[in-house]
C-alpha cells in the first residue's frame, strides 16, 4: 500500500517535470486559489464572527433614515433636542404616518 502510493507520487513529479508549463500553470492556480480563500475567510471572520471591540457591543443599535417619514422625524429630532439621551429624558415620543408629518406629542 505505502509502496503504491510512493510510487505514484515518484511517477506524478516525473509527470510534472516533464510538461513545465503545465506544472507552472498549476502551481499558479493553487496559489491564487488559496490566497483568495484565506482573504475572503479573513474579511469575513472580521466582520460576522468576530464580536465587535467595544463594552456591551449586542446593545448598539444604528439609526438611520430611509424614506421621507423617517426623514422628518429625524429632522423633528434634530432641531427639538441635542441627543437621543435628551430626548428620552424628556419623556417624549415622535410620532408619524407615511401621510403626515412628524410630530412630537
Amino acid at each position: 500500500m505505502i509502496a503504491n502510493l510512493w510510487q505514484d507520487l515518484r511517477y506524478g513529479a516525473r509527470m510534472l517535470m516533464n510538461s513545465p508549463a503545465f506544472t507552472l500553470a498549476a502551481i499558479l492556480s493553487l496559489a491564487i486559489g488559496i490566497g483568495a480563500n484565506t482573504a475572503l475567510f479573513s474579511v469575513v471572520n472580521a466582520v460576522l464572527w468576530r464580536p465587535l471591540p467595544y463594552p456591551g457591543a449586542e446593545r448598539l443599535v444604528r439609526v438611520g433614515e430611509r424614506g421621507s417619514a423617517l426623514a422628518e422625524v429625524f429632522a423633528a429630532l434634530k432641531q427639538t433636542s441635542t441627543s437621543l439621551t435628551d430626548w428620552q429624558v424628556g419623556g417624549s415620543a415622535i410620532s408619524c404616518s407615511p401621510d403626515a408629518a412628524a410630530r412630537r406629542t
